[in-house]
């Protein structure tokens, strides 16, 4: 398989992963069942569903399908998955629209921006494979329209930079470092955001504690009073995921990340934390092997940012030790984004993740 291919199933796989989540991820016994049950009917959207096996639908969502994806496959498990979460009376308006799903399988992995409003291919039909296929031309703005969006969120960059004085964490900027401040303004503009873990739990997700363990592990000559600020400033963060539109938010974590510490209270209750966050509705938490998550990203701490509005392009945010870059050059921007959904893949599903994480908990009873 070519490396445009591969690349385009890796982005199909996160898509249907992300409706198999919404779906309450279904086993896939009763995927098999349902699909049989409705093989050769109409489903949502006018989807033709055909019979689909067990082995079928485990190889699409674990990403094993060495031989390729048939985009008759890929539409009928979207229909299963919409059937099945109706059954269950959940709400589908999280799951990626069929015709964004179309997009990527027949675009490629730099078309992927869920609910970005895109327009939809031509009318072709819909088992033709199209590898050479014209990306800018599936993009808001017509031809050329990445490269205006990636130039967009440049230039927003760059004027965040200029305009630090207004930010709304001004009151911390004595804290702040300057290479951190942009990422501190973008924060709340933000509508999905898909990071990795090397080292700790992200600060979204962290308890007062844990935040306070961790940066003073950080800064060991740090006052009190200043571990205090940056603990505040940290849990203020945090806002953008109880708001009324909450930020749409997927961690991978490391599973060095939970080895216990010194402090195997502090560590206990982050690991319930991280529990009770990965079980609301706009939070996925996945852990991965260390093996696997330094194989696929070699950057250290990776952070995929993505804007409710279409005009700008997806921006990438890589963390040092003592500094962060902002890519936003469209090679660059497909390098990690695919890096991010590989590692996704890779990692342990979330319902994994989570009885992970929950006997690890159980394991740190005092």
């Amino acid at each position: 398989m070519n490396e445009s291919r591969t690349d385009r199933y890796a982005a199909v796989v996160f898509l249907l992963r992300r409706c198999h989540g919404v779906a309450g991820e279904p086993s896939y016994t009763t995927i098999a069942k349902v699909a049989g049950e409705n093989d050769g009917r109409r489903g949502p959207e006018g989807v033709l569903i055909e019979a689909m096996g067990k082995s079928t639908a485990n190889d699409i969502l674990l990403g094993k399908h060495k031989r390729g994806l048939r985009w008759r496959a890929v539409e009928t498990l979207w229909a299963v998955l919409h059937l099945i979460a109706k059954e269950r009376g959940l709400d589908t308006a999280d799951m990626v629209p069929r015709d964004e799903l179309h997009r990527c399988y027949h675009a490629g992995l730099s078309a992927v921006s869920p609910r970005n409003g895109a327009p939809s291919p031509r009318a072709e039909d819909p088992g033709a494979d199209r590898p050479d296929v014209d990306l800018n031309a599936l993009c808001p703005g017509g031809p050329g329209g990445r490269a205006a969006q990636q130039a967009e969120v440049g230039r927003l960059l760059e004027e965040i930079r200029r305009r630090g004085s207004d930010a709304w964490w001004h009151g911390f900027r004595d804290i702040v470092p300057g290479w951190f401040g942009p990422y501190l303004t973008l924060e709340p503009e933000l509508r999905d955001v898909h990071t990795y873990a090397a080292r700790r739990v992200p600060g979204l997700l962290q308890t007062p504690d844990y935040a306070r363990y961790v940066i003073a592990d950080d800064l060991p000559h740090a006052s009190a009073a200043e571990l205090d600020r940056r603990v505040e400033l940290r849990m203020r963060r945090r806002q953008v995921l109880h708001r009324t539109d909450p930020l749409n938010y997927w961690a991978v974590i490391d599973e060095r990340v939970l080895e216990p510490g010194p402090f195997p209270g502090v560590l206990r209750d982050q690991v319930d934390h991280l529990i009770a966050m990965a079980e609301v509705r706009h939070v996925v938490v996945q852990v991965v092997r260390t093996g696997d998550a330094e194989r696929i990203i070699t950057a250290g701490p990776t952070t995929l940012l993505r804007f409710g509005e279409s005009r700008y392009g997806d921006l990438v945010y890589l963390e040092q030790q003592d500094h962060g870059l902002y890519l936003h050059d469209n090679d660059d921007v497909a390098h990690f984004t695919k890096s991010i959904f590989d590692l996704q893949i890779a990692a342990l599903p979330p319902s994994r993740s989570l009885e992970l994480l929950r006997e690890i908990r159980d394991r740190l009873q005092p």
